[in-house]
């Protein structure tokens, strides 16, 4: 059964308690990701993180249960682990690309995969999850082209975006367990 993380709600005022004027904030559309991750502690962590930050994000335990999940029309990204019992996400990342062109994957792992030709972004762990924030707001702007196995001219493992773990010189956004 997939997970499902949600942007906590508000919590109204106490009764009696005056209401202060807030200015109206410019966020960005909500988008949804499909969160791939075999470790439940990072995938949990993860998924609130993000969340945190107004994605909705579907989690799923493995490649084969990602795929079984996965919907280009209400899915705006992938986030995976590489290493995972079955399919790996680089795996994961080919079929995805062959289903949806356009759709972003990037990849938070502590191994990445020599061929990285299927992804957008590749994060070595550990990095702070602001890294993977950040990287997904990038993938997701208007006028990023994605990368892709069906896309002629692509950079392939050798043009990708890659963002270190020395990215935050503190680690502690990033799950112990997943590194």
């Amino acid at each position: 059964m997939p997970t499902k993380f949600h942007k906590p709600r508000k919590r109204k005022a106490a009764a009696g308690a005056a209401a202060t004027p807030v200015a109206p904030q410019s966020q960005p559309p909500c988008k949804t990701i499909l969160l791939v991750d075999d470790v439940a502690e990072c995938r949990i962590m993860t998924g609130w993180f993000l969340a945190n930050f107004g994605y909705t994000v579907v989690a799923a335990r493995s490649a084969e249960e990602a795929l079984a999940l996965f919907d280009p029309e209400s899915q705006d990204a992938v986030v995976t682990d590489n290493a995972m019992p079955g399919l790996t996400g680089a795996e994961l990342a080919h079929i995805i690309k062959l289903r949806s062109p356009s759709t972003p994957v990037v990849m938070y792992t502590g191994q990445p995969p020599a061929d990285q030709s299927s992804l957008d972004v590749v994060i070595q762990k550990p990095a702070h999850l602001l890294t993977l924030k950040e990287a997904l707001d990038h993938v997701l702007s208007p006028g990023h082209e994605p990368s892709g196995v069906s896309q002629p001219g692509s950079p392939g493992s050798h043009g990708q975006p890659r963002l270190p773990n020395s990215a935050w010189p503190n680690p502690a956004g990033s799950c112990p367990e997943c590194a």
